[in-house]
């Protein structure tokens, strides 16, 4: 085409294109008001129906969650009653509002359904929760709202109609009723107790109408709308809720409640669009005068329109121009581009050209690879035309190269670049194909690439991975590669996998004795001996040093449990002549955790084969454990001698677990006698065991924690408390006896923490001394509070002791602000008899001396040894508690202790 034609074409394109910029500013200016104006307008209030719809969907959700939450709390007092509800005996109290009193039969909750739905009233924070026999009966212990007390309370519902409802089964959200008792206004849940298909009661807890406001506000999506939550009334009216409107309620209540269609309304001399919704929930469980109603004022919605009309012009405008002098730019830039298309293709064809001196060619028609002859030095090739079969040959591809190349070809689209890396066997070196799809009109189509020799950056690649794989010492697997190893392995059919931990026995006396470059080489002769297993057993997949004297050993593919058995006589007997080679004669202890049985995961298999590996080490000499064979209920209770080792894997989800333990009583009360050193006494400290009907016997190294992290342990604290002041009446003739209960920090500064055991002491007729010590599981938040709380119960003769001192907060400024009775040194000081008895007895004989220029009395606890007990009796502790002294008993034995001591 000439040059005089193209611009001709140009020119003409730029006449239409401004053209119809012109056109467009001129319907724009004379249209924009009626089209997008009422169009915007239309919007607007087709918006409020979806608002309103929307908004209904999250009212219903927050709604069902009540239900959810009452439903699981009737499911929870099936489970753990039986339907045994209510006590079988009468109850006198005032009747709802009135000053008249009431007696009435089985209506007070037994203390296990009591506890429950105390637990999940303090949880939930509910304004009320009760619980209603089928006669509608109800018993409200110290019924509370919103702070104020009530006293106890007969309640009976049996009348309405929600009730009437929730005894045919039916979980039932009623509109705004109004406290007999507070005159306050909340929405209502009843929900039915069921126990194989029968009804034994209702469950009903309050909202105070209040909480709903909260809920309003956040339904606020769109500043030029409101919101209304409302009953029906009877006639017709509304009953307002909550809301987030300025709007007098009063005027809103005067919307007709059949309001359903999008509707104009006049409210207070103003006109607003608005719309009804009935709200429902599952199984029409909301009650049926529950509606929410969107208004949005008409001025707002006409006025947002005429603003948008307003932007709609200047964008328009704006446009218009844009447009026009994208013509003119567009006209210059096709001239130059059509003469720089020119010179480009030109210097396409020189830099193709150049390039075919340094690539290669591979001719899909004929397929044939062409190389250029620098390409052919470098390569070390004879001719420059091959087949991919006769570079198989050669040994410069695999077939496996030659597959994965043809599939990236038939892939490729045209004009983007595959890359693909190989090792050339022939040469022994890495190299990178580049490669793209181009059409060359002498031979068809064909792909042209380049080769990168690129060994160097391959040998880096690949060491700075073995670094970070890798143990630097043994150069074997590290804890993670060998975690991500076990979990990539899958365990085939009629297969025994299994997971082996290694430790050497006495390992730091290697090291302290001979030194660490001895201790390195016996390192090195475990990891010499695993490598050496893995190259001549089968079954041994994966190797690796966790780290310190810790070993790993995957196995799989084993058929028979004789085949662990022996592999791990084989570990023993290599890694012992391997160490005695290197000059140091030593032991080893394995532990062993099977696939599947004891775990699936790395960190399941871990833990078991942890403990297992614990139970080898007290077997004297080199020995191996495998985790099934060992009594979990053995390895558990010795965690009170050592409660670093041995700890028993919970679910993540135990806290329900733990919530019903305490209601179903599975806590047993245990008792570590101690020694008075100067006075003729007897007592013990109080210990608790979780005898679990799911998993055993637990201690409390592993259940404890549990309770901090579910946010139960103030609970539980309570439910120790009441328990032992119950069992301190069995007491009575023993004469005096002091037991030491611990409490965290938190429990004891509680504000009802005071009131609560005072008034459990009241009802001790036993000659038992109380000592309550503080047990440092976290910060102390009020120390003024702490310090009344000690000083009002010594006041009343409950003595209070200060535990584990020495350690966390446990300092000397706390004696010096807190009037303490006792003190309890901490077991980490028993070192003695050792190379740092003299620091620990120096440490321990300050206290001492410090204590009773205080007049405060000292026990020592962690006593296991005769010569601890010497020194601590001569220098003057008041109490000592220890395995020398006694072990932990159970309550039963611990009264048979007392009658043998005491006589």
């Amino acid at each position: 085409m000439s040059s005089a034609k193209r611009k001709k074409i140009l020119a003409a394109i730029a006449v239409i294109l401004a053209l119809g910029g012109i056109c467009i500013i001129v319907v724009m200016s004379t249209q924009l008001d009626v089209v997008i104006g009422s169009t915007e307008k239309d919007r607007m209030i087709s918006k409020i129906g979806s608002y309103s719809k929307s908004n209904e969907s999250t009212i219903v959700t927050y709604f069902a969650e009540k239900i959810s939450g009452i439903e699981t709390l009737a499911n929870m007092i099936v489970d753990v009653s039986e339907c045994n509800i209510f006590e079988p005996t009468e109850v006198t109290a005032k009747f709802g509002d009135t000053d008249e009193y009431k007696t009435l039969s089985n209506v007070k909750m037994t203390s296990t359904v009591k506890k429950i739905v105390d637990s999940y009233h303090a949880d939930k924070a509910l304004s009320y929760i009760g619980v209603a026999n089928v006669k509608g009966e109800s018993f409200m212990d110290d019924y509370t709202l919103s702070g104020v007390k009530y006293g106890d309370r007969i309640v009976d519902i049996g009348s309405m109609s929600q009730f009437k409802l929730a005894m045919e089964g039916t979980t039932y959200i009623s509109g705004v009723l109004k406290s007999p008792i507070s005159n306050s206004e909340s929405f209502v849940v009843f929900t039915p107790i069921i126990h194989h298909g029968e009804i034994h009661g209702v469950v009903f807890m309050g909202y105070l109408r209040e909480r709903i406001n909260n809920l309003i506000v956040n339904l606020m999506s769109d500043a030029s709308a409101n919101y209304v939550l409302a009953n029906k009334v009877e006639g017709g009216g509304l009953n307002v809720i909550a809301t987030d409107s300025e709007i007098d309620d009063s005027i809103l209540a005067t919307i007709p409640s059949d309001t359903h269609e999008i509707r104009q309304v006049t409210l207070g001399n103003i006109d607003f669009y608005a719309v009804m919704a009935d709200v429902h929930g599952k199984n029409n469980s909301i009650g049926s005068d529950w509606v929410l109603m969107t208004v949005v004022e008409k001025s707002n919605a006409e006025a947002y329109s005429k603003k948008y009309v307003e932007y709609s012009r200047n964008v328009t405008l704006l446009i218009s121009f844009v447009v026009i002098l994208c013509v003119v730019i567009i006209a210059v830039v096709i001239s130059y581009a059509s003469h720089e298309k020119t010179k480009d293709l030109q210097k396409s064809k020189a830099t193709l050209e150049f390039l075919k001196r340094y690539t290669f060619e591979y001719d899909i028609k004929a397929q044939k690879v062409h190389f250029s002859e620098i390409t052919k030095n470098i390569l070390g090739l004879e001719v420059i035309d091959y087949t991919f079969d006769r570079l198989v040959e050669l040994g410069y591809l695999t077939t496996s190269d030659v597959n994965a190349m043809n599939e990236l070809y038939k892939n490729l689209e045209s004009g983007t670049i595959f890359e693909y890396e190989f090792f050339c066997a022939r040469l022994k070196k890495y190299f990178k194909i580049s490669a793209s799809f181009i059409f060359l009109a002498d031979s068809g189509d064909c792909f042209m690439g380049i080769i990168e020799d690129i060994t160097a950056n391959h040998i880096e690649r690949e060491e700075l991975k073995d670094k970070a794989q890798t143990d630097g010492m043994t150069k074997l697997y590290n804890r993670e590669t060998f975690s991500y190893k076990v979990e990539e392995m899958k365990v085939e059919q009629d297969s025994l996998d299994a997971l082996m931990l290694i430790d050497i026995d006495n390992f730091k006396n290697i090291n302290d004795s001979f030194g660490h470059m001895t201790g390195d080489r016996v390192l090195l002769a475990v990891a010499d001996a695993l490598k050496n297993l893995k190259e001549t057993c089968p079954f041994v997949k994966v190797v690796s040093r966790f780290g310190g004297d810790e070993f790993g050993i995957y196995l799989s593919g084993m058929k028979m449990d004789t085949d662990v058995s022996t592999i791990a006589k084989r570990v023993v007997n290599k890694i012992t002549l391997s160490t005695v080679e290197k000059g140091v004669e030593t032991s080893i202890s394995i532990g062993i955790a099977l696939r599947t049985k004891d775990g699936n995961t790395f960190s399941e298999l871990y833990q078991c084969a942890d403990n297992a590996l614990y139970a080898s080490k007290k077997i004297k000499g080199s020995s191996f454990t495998v985790y099934d064979s060992i009594d979990k209920r053995t390895l558990m209770a010795e965690d009170a001698v050592d409660d670093t080792k041995g700890k028993l894997c919970l679910p993540s989800d135990i806290k329900e677990s733990l919530i019903l333990a305490m209601a179903n009583d599975e806590f047993d009360i245990y008792v570590q006698p101690y020694r008075y050193c100067h006075k003729n006494a007897l007592g013990g400290e109080v210990l608790t065991r979780w005898n679990s009907s799911s998993f055993g016997l637990v201690m409390p190294s592993t259940f404890i924690p549990m309770l901090e992290e579910n946010g139960l342990m103030t609970q539980f604290d309570m439910y120790v408390l009441d328990k032992v002041f119950r069992l301190a009446n069995e007491l009575v003739g023993y004469g005096e006896v002091g037991l030491s209960i611990n409490q965290a920090v938190d429990t004891f500064i509680n504000p009802s923490y005071v009131d609560t055991i005072l008034k459990l002491k009241q009802n001790v007729r036993s000659d038992v001394v109380f000592t309550i010590e503080i047990t440092e599981r976290g910060e102390c938040k009020s120390f003024r509070t702490l310090s009344k709380t000690i000083k009002t119960l010594s006041e009343h003769g409950i003595r209070v002791a200060l535990d584990d001192f020495g350690t966390a907060n446990s300092s000397l400024a706390v004696l010096n602000e807190l009037e303490i009775a006792e003190l309890k040194i901490d077991r980490s000081f028993m070192a003695f008899p050792s190379e740092s008895a003299k620091t620990s007895k120096a440490i321990i004989s300050s206290i001492v001396m410090i204590a009773k220029k205080l007049g405060i009395n000292v026990v020592a606890e962690g006593v296991e040894t005769k010569p601890q007990f010497d020194y601590l009796y001569e220098i003057g502790c008041d109490v000592l508690q220890g395995f020398y002294i006694a072990v932990p008993i159970t309550y039963e034995s611990f009264k048979e202790y007392l009658k043998i001591n005491r006589g």
